[in-house]
């Protein structure tokens, strides 16, 4: 392992040297698409074709004086990108969220106001990001997508059609579909559309250590309708700590931030939820009635069905992890069976299982468009001699029942998680194969510094020891991450445990009767 250099050697050096070292170096805890490059830069991964429209966006949030990390360099090889961005030092939001009260709510809540005025001051006539113009909202992500440069009627139209949508099999049971009142509610045509970050959940804001906001991630950034950015906001899987009060301040944080637009927001989440269980339902609109598309209904070789649809019990799109679909070749009747990846997350973890095993791709980003899709279990060489179409390799039967029985444990995770017993603390999950800091700069990589215990100065020194002994860093991760602490309280933690101990009270004198001190 060779030495780190500095964030010059690196922002110096060329793109295959710096290309392998990304690869080298440490993830970031929070996502597996971030790099750790040293103190004062991180690598973000992302598709050689996105690459140019986040930078735009990037790079004019920054001139509207938004705070955003600055570029200070981009990538491209063969089959990803990379933009190296400076690293800033504080904490996501959604660690932040249940530690922080009402009054630091309203703060945070009108720092991004201002953020969200500056970028609604931008307005476009059309749709889609900055460069390209193509619409990537996962709202508009059916299997036909908008084209690039779409219009606000065009947006309104594709609302409206998944929110009329009726599946065949629910039309054969009733000839007059029952609507909800909420149902029939559109949103009307926007006469301009703004710039919109598009993803602002709460493990995309950031607050460094002096308080301040900052906006990450700027992929789905584009123009877009105004309510796009409040129903954005909620999407999200909530985490487990947050209770009823942290899901109440994250209500008004996005009202007093984007604005309320509830009624929009309950359209959006519902055609979602239709087109990711019937993403083909608006061929027949594009190829019959011409509606705006991105691919077009004929350019597709197969017809995709449905094997395994969620339940009805599922309403939210976030719940949706994968679908297991089976393609039919209209000429010659063949049958492929593979899975739709709905969940990144998922997606993350399948890409280092499977990175080893023949005929497989999981780098799309929206697997669900046959355009970009390499279907994650292609045919194998026994499909194409054997004369049954129906027949699937031992192989893919495996990976189907393996990702169905994950899912089943995720899906129970509530009744099962409780009755699993507690870990000791010294086999504690994350510290089990962790490697532990072994200088300044890891420790500061890893949060053992803070404004009271800074190591920045060591590091600008040059200094070349190992930080603290392993053993206090041992202990003071593990508090840190069983009580969800920062590095000061979970040192001051630390330190109490040693003073008692040592039969030391907490101001420092020892408890022996027999101790006597001269001032």
């Amino acid at each position: 392992m060779f030495p780190k250099p500095h964030d010059q050697q690196l922002l110096s050096c060329s793109d295959p040297d710096l290309a392998h070292f990304i690869l080298e170096s440490p993830r970031h805890p929070s996502s597996s698409r971030l790099t750790l490059l040293s103190p004062g830069l991180v690598a973000k991964l992302c598709l050689p074709g996105n690459m140019e429209d986040e930078v735009k966006a990037i790079s004019v949030a920054r001139q509207l004086g938004i705070r955003v990390p600055h570029i200070k360099r981009t990538i491209e090889t063969r089959d990803d990108g990379y933009i190296i961005l400076e690293r800033i030092n504080g904490i996501i939001l959604e660690e932040l969220w249940p530690r922080i009260g009402w009054i630091m709510t309203i703060r945070l809540a009108f720092q991004l106001r201002y953020s969200v005025q500056r970028l609604r001051s931008l307005t476009s006539s059309t749709a889609g990001s900055l460069c390209s113009g193509e619409c990537r909202s996962f709202w508009l992500d059916d299997r036909y997508n908008l084209p690039a440069h779409s219009t606000p009627g065009a947006i309104v139209s594709f609302i409206e059609f998944w929110n009329n949508f009726t599946p065949l099999s629910r039309r054969r049971q009733s000839s007059e579909p029952t609507r909800s009142c909420n149902q029939n509610y559109l949103p009307p045509t926007p006469t301009s559309l703004i710039f919109t970050h598009h993803d602002l959940a709460p493990r995309n804001i950031l607050i460094d250590n002096c308080g301040r906001l900052w906006l990450l991630d700027w992929e789905y950034s584009g123009w877009y309708p105004i309510y796009f950015e409040y129903a954005s906001m909620q999407n999200f899987i909530l985490p487990r700590n947050w209770g009823w009060l942290a899901q109440l301040r994250w209500k008004l944080f996005s009202w007093i931030s984007v604005g309320m637009y509830s009624s929009e927001r309950d359209v959006l989440a519902r055609i979602r939820t239709k087109f990711t269980r019937f993403p083909v339902g608006r061929r027949n609109e594009v190829l019959h009635n011409k509606a705006p598309a991105r691919y077009s209904a004929l350019e597709y070789k197969y017809k995709a069905v449905e094997s395994l649809t969620p339940s009805d019990e599922l309403t939210e799109p976030d719940h949706y992890i994968f679908v297991v679909r089976t393609r039919i070749d209209k000429e010659t009747k063949n049958q492929i069976h593979y899975i739709d990846v709905k969940s990144p997350g998922l997606r993350d973890v399948l890409r280092k299982v499977l990175q080893d095993t023949p005929g497989t791709c999981l780098r799309e980003v929206k697997p669900s468009n046959n355009k970009h899709l390499k279907a994650i279990s292609k045919k194998s060489k026994l499909d194409h001699e054997t004369p049954t179409s129906n027949i699937v390799s031992l192989r893919h039967q495996h990976l189907i029942t393996s990702v169905t029985f994950v899912l089943l444990l995720y899906l129970t995770r509530a009744t099962w998680v409780p009755h699993l017993p507690a870990l000791p603390s010294t086999f504690a999950l994350p510290f089990r194969y962790t490697r532990l800091p072994s200088s300044f700069s890891s420790d500061i990589e890893n949060g053992l510094s803070s404004s009271s215990f800074n190591l920045h100065t060591n590091v600008a020194a040059g200094d070349t020891r190992q930080g603290l002994d392993d053993g206090s860093k041992l202990k003071i991760q593990q508090i840190m991450k069983r009580k969800n602490v920062g590095f000061d309280e979970a040192r001051r933690l630390f330190m109490q445990e040693r003073f008692k101990k040592a039969d030391i009270d907490e101001t420092g004198r020892p408890r022996d009767p027999k101790f006597v001190s001269f001032s």
